[in-house]
């Protein structure tokens, strides 16, 4: 996935099957909290270490010498301080609060979420600011992210989970509910058993849930359980699923929806998260399984079945089809494009339930919900288009025909003219394959996918962008523009359009005070935004950040939706 041009296999080991003579019980992992003074202090020390990993001991970059780092709590109000002492002797590291809406900016009082840090080897800093009080109560993460490197890190594990607590305290009932945290990583080895870095999805992969390959997690008949998930690989996608359970979604991204949504299964891009509510059925073993995913190729069922020659080196394909989208036959819910990885899928964990059945609360109603606002119902200040394109053969990746500049500021938010409103913003996948968009600093609420009103549910930070087809010759017909480049036939992939809006997902963005200051936006998985699909936005207008004022507004001059009254046209 960390190449367009890539149609690679993951082949994923199956616990005891392929990985290991037992499946561990399932382990949490440590819990650092708060001091009575609300903060929570600590160290956080990346450097390399050995791990014991699927049963073997391996030499990769980790926090606190462990692949699955202790989750860090904290409640609404607190404060961080983090002190990184960087001991990788080859490379400069950094620290972002995944997910979180907290200041970026660096002044005399604190020292924030600045993405745009690079710590040397052999440097500090110190991560110090205060979480607001009506932060969302839920599930972030902290990770690496320097610029061009963060595949290769958060890939051989520096990523961990940070809880903002409250997520029940509007539902009484569950109040005392055991809780599960679920981290989600994966792994490759190169030849020699080390871990790869950066991650190569055409490698042997390992799917982990906090460092362990396929536990079992024990459950009574009856019981209800609170599973916290997160997303923390580099670049892979999970579709979710428990057998024989209903995942009831209570929050998404750090998130309460507005409602309980049952689910059968659950799509995790990079980045994302998820809590549900899982009640345990009869006595039994049932799987949490990451579904197949990927595209259809010629001989894709039997290239599963382990029985192709064309794909035992790891190829999902020869090279990039020109006449077939790559999804014939696939669930549109698992195909990830014509220009994207097979994902072999596999077990996660194993959910052992036995004993005395116990009584199960009651599930929460939709009246417990907190109320929050449908950002339809708000005036819109300006529309701006983020078009997420790759070269023909994928290997240089881009926003708005840029690739990523650190010192470019590419979108100027003055919230001095956006007081009562909000900014709508239409990504278009321009490639063949989904990718997934993410900002920091802020939440959206999705309001379309593929040209499609989307159910409103609540915000989120994360959002799969589904790909495009390829440019035909006519509509009906199955063969792909394309052009030869060094003697290979690459297909063709414009932008969608409001005939064709196939891969575009508009959003709205509420940007306040608390947002201040220069942070990012980009394709969340981190080898896509190594390699270039990554832009910078700068919140300004607030007295404290002040704003050029000469900066392309970024918006779509085509719009002809009408103009709330009272603004300009600022469309």
């Amino acid at each position: 996935m960390h190449r367009l041009a890539h149609r690679l296999a993951v082949f994923l080991c199956l616990g005891a099957f392929a990985c290991g003579a037992s499946e561990p019980p399932f382990v949490e992992p440590p819990v650092i909290t708060p001091g009575d003074n609300g903060w929570l202090r600590l160290t956080l020390t990346p450097k390399y270490s050995e791990i014991l990993l699927d049963e073997t001991k391996r030499r990769t970059r980790v926090y606190a010498g462990a692949f699955s780092p202790p989750t860090w709590q904290v409640a609404r109000g607190g404060i961080f301080a983090v002190t990184l002492n960087n001991e990788l002797s080859e490379q400069p590291t950094n620290l972002h609060f995944d997910g979180m809406s907290v200041t970026p900016n660096d002044n005399d009082t604190w020292s924030g979420d600045d993405v745009f840090a690079s710590v040397e080897p052999g440097a500090s800093r110190v991560y110090f600011f205060r979480v607001p009080a009506d932060h969302p109560a839920g599930i972030f993460s902290y990770r690496a992210a320097p610029f061009g490197l963060t595949a290769g890190q958060v890939g051989n594990g520096m990523a961990g989970a940070i809880v903002v607590t409250g997520s029940l305290d509007a539902f009484p009932q569950l109040a005392g509910l055991s809780q599960r945290m679920m981290v989600l990583k994966d792994v490759q080895y190169a030849a020699d058993g080390s871990l790869l870095t950066p991650p190569d999805t055409g490698a042997t992969t390992v799917l982990t849930v906090n460092g362990l390959v396929r536990p079992r997690l024990k459950a009574q008949p009856g019981e209800m359980q609170l599973w916290n998930i997160l997303n923390a690989s580099a670049d892979l996608y999970y579709r979710i699923s428990l057998a024989g359970h209903t995942l009831h979604e209570l929050a998404r991204d750090g998130n309460l929806h507005t409602r309980l949504v049952a689910r059968q299964s659950i799509l995790l891009p990079p980045s994302a998260r998820t809590q549900v509510l899982v009640s345990a059925a009869d006595e039994g073993e049932y799987l949490l399984t990451a579904a197949r995913m990927g595209n259809q190729p010629p001989d894709f069922e039997e290239f599963f079945a382990g029985a192709s020659p064309l794909y035992s080196a790891g190829a999902c394909a020869a090279e990039v089809p020109v006449n077939t989208t790559g999804c014939s036959g696939l669930a549109a819910e698992t195909c990830m494009g014509p220009q994207g990885p097979c994902l072999a899928g596999g077990t996660l964990l194993t959910l052992w339930v036995k004993g005395d059945r116990v009584l199960s609360p009651q599930l929460p109603s939709d009246d417990q919900f907190p109320a929050v606002s449908d950002l339809r119902d708000t005036a819109r200040c300006r529309r701006r288009v983020v078009n997420l394109q790759a070269s023909l053969d994928g290997q240089d990746l881009f926003i708005n025909d840029q690739p990523f500049d650190s010192s470019r500021i590419d979108f100027e938010v003055d919230l001095a003219q956006e007081e009562d409103c909000v900014e709508e913003w239409q990504i278009n996948n321009c490639t063949g394959e989904n990718h997934v968009f993410h900002i920091g600093q802020v939440d959206f609420q999705v309001i379309e996918v593929d040209g499609v009103a989307s159910q409103f549910l609540g915000y989120q930070d994360t959002v799969n962008v589904p790909f495009r087809d390829c440019d035909r010759f006519r509509e009906e017909s199955s063969q792909c523009q394309s052009r030869e480049v060094d003697e290979r036939v690459w297909p063709l992939y414009s932008c969608p359009t409001d005939d064709d809006p196939r891969g575009r997902v508009v959003v709205r963005i509420p940007f306040t005070p608390v947002s201040a200051g220069k942070f990012t936006f980009q394709c969340a998985e981190a080898g896509h935004a190594d390699n270039g699909m990554m832009g910078v936005v700068e919140v300004c207008g607030d007295g404290a950040v002040a704003c050029s004022g000469d900066l392309d507004p970024g918006t779509d001059p085509d719009d002809r939706d009408p103009v709330t009254p009272g603004r300009d046209d600022e469309f």
